[in-house]
C-alpha cells in the first residue's frame, strides 16, 4: 500500500487526514496532495513523520525509495526545477535584453536604488503598461526638488 492508496482507504472526510499530515510535516495541504498523488516525494524527515501518522513504513508508502535510488531522482528534480526561471528572473532577462544592460543594473532599477535614463524609462513603460511614477515613485521627489 502506497501513500495514495492509504489516503484513499480513509473514510470521508479524507481532507482531515491531509490537514493532519500537513500539520505533522509543517507543510501546506497542497504539498501533501502532491505527495499523495505521486507528483512529489517529501524529504526524509517528512516521510518519517508521515510514516508515524499513518502507521505504515516508508518503504510501504514509497516503494521506489526502498533501494535508495529516490534521493538521486529527487536531487535531479530539484536541479531541473531550479533551472526553470522564475517569473521575476524571466522578466529581468526580458528587460535586460530589451535595454542592453546587465541583469545587475535591472535589479538596481527594480529595487528603486537606481533610476534609468529617460529613454530607458520610456522603453520600460511601453513594455509594462505602467507609468513612470508607478514604477519609480522617487521621480516625483526629483520633480519637487527641481521645482524648488
Amino acid at each position: 500500500m502506497n501513500l495514495r492508496e492509504y489516503v484513499l482507504t480513509l473514510p470521508d472526510p479524507r481532507q482531515a487526514k491531509v490537514r493532519e499530515l500537513a500539520q505533522e510535516t509543517c507543510s501546506c495541504e497542497r504539498s501533501v496532495q502532491r505527495w499523495v498523488y505521486g507528483y512529489a516525494i517529501p524529504c526524509k524527515l517528512k516521510r518519517e513523520a508521515i510514516a508515524r501518522v499513518t502507521g505504515l513504513t516508508e518503504s510501504e508508502l514509497w516503494p521506489e525509495l526502498a533501494d535508495g535510488s529516490g534521493q538521486v531522482s529527487s536531487r535531479r528534480l530539484l536541479e531541473y526545477m531550479q533551472s526553470i526561471p522564475t517569473a521575476m528572473q524571466q522578466f529581468r532577462k526580458e528587460i535586460s535584453e530589451a535595454t542592453g544592460v546587465s541583469d545587475m543594473r535591472v535589479r538596481l532599477w527594480m529595487s528603486g536604488l537606481s533610476i534609468p535614463s529617460k529613454i530607458i524609462r520610456k522603453k520600460l513603460t511601453d513594455m509594462t503598461g505602467l507609468n513612470e511614477l508607478e514604477i519609480w515613485p522617487r521621480l516625483a521627489e526629483r520633480g519637487k526638488h527641481a521645482e524648488s
